[in-house]
């Protein structure tokens, strides 16, 4: 059975005293920490995981290279999320 995660990453991140530690360095250095974190727990489970990060925040996505197993989505505002 295959295990499907989905993940709304600036909650994550907010939720997290460590990885607001990160996020207080800045937006690209939150989402790097959290990517990290979770490429090496897909590693470790094998499971499919999506991370959708929501909002208006326009910085570079450099953290994209670290997690070329996951589905990294991001999106300008939540009401522009496809249904599904």
């Amino acid at each position: 059975m295959s295990v499907f995660i989905i993940i709304d990453g600036y909650n994550l991140i907010r939720q997290s005293r460590v990885l607001r530690r990160y996020e207080l360095r800045g937006l690209g250095a939150g989402r790097q920490a959290l990517l990290s974190r979770l490429n090496d727990y897909q590693i470790k489970k094998r499971y499919k995981i999506t991370v959708v990060f929501d909002g208006r925040q326009e910085e570079e996505r450099e953290e994209e290279r670290i997690a070329t197993a996951m589905l990294i989505l991001y999106f300008r505002a939540a009401a522009n999320m496809p249904m599904m």
